[in-house]
């Protein structure tokens, strides 16, 4: 086994962790002083009012403590019972060491040159994070078993060192101490907050002011805890850089910047509409390498990734700026514990992707993406769903809406109940009315200058494009298709989507021709009687 050294600086972050849990706890002591205030005040007023004015002093304390509360609702938020989670598993698939041998063998390896206990269990969880999490009692004296959780965003978007050293910095946390002391934390950080909304929420005076009290104590504690998380999370780096390589960890930092934004957009655009039709994605993180890899993409995970090294560390974050952890590892020398230079132990070790190290990781993923929808869908069975097939649902959630507003708008417009709207579109097209559909199917927008011929033209592309995208779907054998830019996109064999609506925006002759293609007729504007009522014998 490897070991490394004491983390550099325990001792210090040891001390202002324990001067945060002693803040934390002193809550409860703020809390026990105010009250005495409170409630002493009332009495030497209501002994003040029987001596003064010779009238009941008990009427006078049950008034005062029904008018001001009291403290009650301080006392709840501090006192009362909260929802413990102490004995409660992290979320995820849980993976077994028959399941994943590669991955609990490198998982064994790290902790070991860490210095940190082997986890009881590893848990996949569908993100791009990772995490330790450990259970303790008696304030982090008895120390118990540890669970790792691994994003599986990023088996999906790291290669094997960058995810080897982001549970380098995992274990690094545990070796030093930093989960024994976490949970409590957490749940005194929590009374304080629950405590501070119980009194804002209050319509009493005197808890507004109370409020006010322990919103000033709450922000002392954070600003103190929290610089123990940016310490942490420095010697955690630092620890994790002697075992992995500061090169390998500042490549995932600034990897894990760009993409678990990216994540988050592609979940939002890709899987939250399944989700919402019940459906789920058999290729979930397929799908997702296969967004990241997209070259408008790649220019927005550059862009993000700027963002977050101009960005400077901030009192209130509970991690270092991006910037301030890839400074502090350029600094540590770039050996690998082996003695070989970082790239070179890198290789030595095993290069390629995360993913290698998971065992049919096409099954781990696919069994994931539906543990993910059935716990979001609250369904036993979504529908599964391939790429493909998808792009129907986000066509029929944005196209189908957007086409039906344009050929309702038509039918006004045009006057005809009888005959399609799209073929009134093109009619009103080809006669210069486009602005009148503007005017329709968009209220409020006939505003001055919207007669212009740009600014039409403008608004009538893109929803026009739908109208196109649903008649060719419907009647000429159009395909929906997934696209990682525009999430769905229309293949058929004729005239791209894109020319027929600049033909049907360039008047009279472009408009024949669309209609020539699409087998369109050519339409009569003249108004027509409405159907009549039937007449009811009787």
């Amino acid at each position: 086994m490897v070991s490394s050294p004491r983390r550099p600086g325990t001792a210090l972050i040891g001390l202002r962790a324990l001067l945060g849990v002693g803040l934390l706890l002193g809550f409860y002591l703020l809390v026990a002083i105010l009250m005495v205030l409170v409630t002493g005040t009332m009495i030497a007023l209501a002994v003040l009012v029987q001596a003064v004015f010779h009238q009941a002093g008990n009427f006078f304390l049950w008034l005062m403590l029904g008018a001001s509360g009291g403290g009650a609702a301080m006392l709840r938020g501090a006192f009362g019972r909260m929802r413990s989670n102490r004995d409660a598993e992290p979320g995820g698939l849980r993976v077994t060491e028959a399941d994943q041998p590669r991955l609990w063998a490198e998982v064994r390896a790290l902790a070991d040159e860490v210095r940190a206990p082997v986890p009881r269990v590893i848990r996949v969880v569908p993100d791009a994070n990772a995490a330790v999490h450990q259970r303790v009692w008696l304030f982090g004296l008895i120390r118990g078993r540890v669970t790792l959780v691994v994003g599986a965003a990023l088996f999906a978007t790291l290669d094997r060192a960058e995810l080897r050293a982001v549970l380098a910095h995992e274990f690094g946390h545990v070796s030093g101490g930093d989960t024994r002391l976490g949970p409590l934390v957490y749940r005194s950080q929590r009374r304080l907050e629950r405590t501070v909304a119980a009194l804002q929420g209050s319509d009493k005076a005197l808890d507004a002011q109370l409020a006010r009290v322990i919103g000033v104590y709450l922000r002392l504690c954070m600003r103190v805890t929290l610089a123990v998380s940016r310490s942490q999370e420095r010697a955690a780096d630092r620890s994790a850089a002697r075992v992995a390589g500061p090169e390998a960890l500042a490549s995932a930092l600034t990897a894990i910047s760009a993409q678990s934004v990216l994540f988050q957009r592609f979940t939002v655009g890709f899987a939250v509409p399944l989700w919402k039709a019940g459906r789920y994605p058999t290729d979930l993180y397929g799908g997702l390498r296969a967004f990241i890899a997209e070259p408008c993409q790649r220019e927005e995970a550059e862009k993000l990734r700027e963002a977050a090294l101009a960005r400077p560390t901030g009192r209130w974050d509970s991690h270092p700026s991006l910037g301030e952890r890839l400074a502090l590892l350029a600094e540590l020398p770039s050996a690998g514990p082996s003695g070989l230079p970082t790239a070179e132990a890198g290789l030595r070790r095993g290069a390629g992707s995360a993913r290698d190290l998971l065992d049919r990781p096409d099954d781990l993923e696919r069994v994931l993406s539906l543990e993910i929808a059935r716990e979001i869908t609250g369904l036993a069975d979504p529908v599964p769903t391939d790429w493909d097939a998808a792009a129907e649902v986000y066509a029929a959630e944005v196209v189908g809406r957007a086409a039906r507003a344009m050929t309702d708008a038509a039918v006004r417009v045009g006057g005809r109940w009888d005959v399609p709207g799209f073929d009134q579109a093109l009619e009103l097209l080809a006669a210069g009315r486009g602005h009148e559909l503007v005017s329709v199917s968009a209220p409020g927008a006939d505003a001055p200058g919207d007669r212009d011929p740009q600014v039409v033209r403008r608004r009538l592309e893109r929803v026009l494009a739908f109208v196109f995208m649903t008649v060719l779907a419907a009647e000429h054998g159009g395909v929906w298709k997934t696209s990682w830019e525009a999430r769905f996109e229309l293949e058929w064999s004729g005239t791209p989507v894109g020319e027929l609506v600049d033909r049907a925006l360039d008047g009279p002759d472009g408009v024949a021709a669309v209609r020539a293609e699409l087998g369109r007729p050519a339409v009569d504007l003249t108004p027509v009687p409405p159907l009549e009522e039937p007449v009811h014998a009787g």
